[in-house]
Formats: structure tokens, C-alpha cells, sequence
């Protein structure tokens, strides 16, 4: 794993894009709780308040982050949701699930100020799933750019080539707290099922 040593002071944030193929463009595949939520959209003035605008999904890839205490246990967790969001201290801020693809600039943005976390965290990591009503084929160049925002500083940009394998998530990186600064290590490791509820004993073996 290469790592890269950052000061606590310093607001860093991941930004995912990525594009849909040609084949899932023509033939989406959204799941039955999608297709409802779709025509929602589509057909009601509530249902677009609801749930925002109406957008045709290709390929969904999901930026989150899990953070952990020195024994493990998962003690908050940022995903993607409708909107804006940001976790209970405002450390950690996603810019809201992109489902096409198709966003102007960056697909989905995940900004975490260091400085800001609870003292209790010392282990975050990075994780990019595929939305249960696609497939790894549906999307191509995926790729993950980490910034230093506070100096705006790119540290790097790398491609996750889902599209090559036959699973739906990765490991991408850990962030760890090491005296007065934060190690990035990256991981990327795929996987094929999604932590859920079981964030534990899922990321266990990448805490150590």
C-alpha cells in the first residue's frame, strides 16, 4: 500500500466520476424500488419534492466513508442520499448520490476536515460500491481523485476499472490517525457484497 502522510489540520476531499458504457445507456436496468421512484418522478409534483428530479439512470457507483474507533467498532458512516449531506459534527460532507454519470464537473464528492473529526476516530475508510441494480460492466472509467483541499494539492488520480471484474465494490483506501497526522494507505481491493449493516467485521482485516 502506498501512504501518503497528511497534517490533521489540512480538509481533504475524494472526488469519484465515472461514465456509463454504450450497452448500459441503451439497455438500464433499474431495480422494482428505482422503477417506482422513477415514475414518481415522472408523473407527480410530490413525487419529483420527494425525491428530486427525475434523472435516467445508467450505471450508479456510490463514493462513502466508515469511520472506526481504535477497537474497530464502526462509530459513523456518511453515504449517499438524496441531496446534500453532511454526518452529525459536519466533519465529514458528501455532495449527494449521482446516479447517471452524467454530472457536469465531478460525479460525487466526499470532503472530510480533519481537524473536525471526533477524537475517537482514528481509522476512515473509503469504499465505492455499484448500486444493486447495476453491474460492473455498466460502468467505465471509474476513476478517484484526492485532493488537499486546504492547499488545493491533487495527491494522485486512479482508475478503478470495474468494468475488468465481475464485482461490485472496492476497498479503496484507509485513512489512519498516527500522532499529529492521518496516513493514506491505498487498499483496492474489489468486492463482491456490500458491508450493509455488518461494517465491523467487514473492513476488520483493513484496520490492522
Amino acid at each position: 500500500m502506498t501512504a501518503i502522510a497528511i497534517p490533521t489540520t489540512k480538509r481533504v476531499s475524494f472526488f469519484l466520476d465515472w461514465d456509463a458504457t454504450e450497452d448500459a445507456q441503451k439497455n438500464r436496468k433499474p431495480g422494482l424500488l428505482k422503477n417506482i421512484r422513477s415514475r414518481l418522478q415522472q408523473s407527480s409534483a410530490l413525487g419529483e419534492q420527494l425525491f428530486g428530479e427525475y434523472r435516467d439512470a445508467a450505471c450508479d457507483l456510490d463514493l462513502c466513508c466508515y469511520a472506526f474507533d481504535a477497537a474497530g467498532k464502526c462509530v459513523d458512516a456518511i453515504l449517499p442520499g438524496i441531496g446534500r449531506d453532511v454526518n452529525e459534527n459536519q466533519s465529514i460532507y458528501h455532495s449527494g448520490d449521482e446516479e447517471t454519470g452524467k454530472a457536469a464537473a465531478i460525479d460525487e464528492e466526499l470532503s472530510i476536515e480533519l481537524s473536525k473529526l471526533a477524537p475517537s476516530i482514528v481509522h476512515l475508510i473509503i469504499y465505492v460500491r455499484i448500486d444493486n441494480a447495476f453491474d460492473p460492466g455498466d460502468s467505465a472509467r471509474a476513476r478517484m481523485r484526492m485532493t488537499n483541499m486546504t492547499d488545493n494539492q491533487n495527491y494522485f488520480t486512479k482508475e478503478i476499472p470495474f468494468e475488468e471484474t465481475d464485482e461490485t465494490g472496492q476497498v479503496f483506501c484507509r485513512l489512519s490517525k498516527v500522532n499529529d497526522e492521518w496516513q493514506y494507505s491505498f487498499i483496492g481491493d474489489y468486492t463482491f457484497d456490500h458491508p450493509d449493516d455488518n461494517e465491523d467485521a467487514y473492513f476488520a482485516d483493513y484496520l490492522a
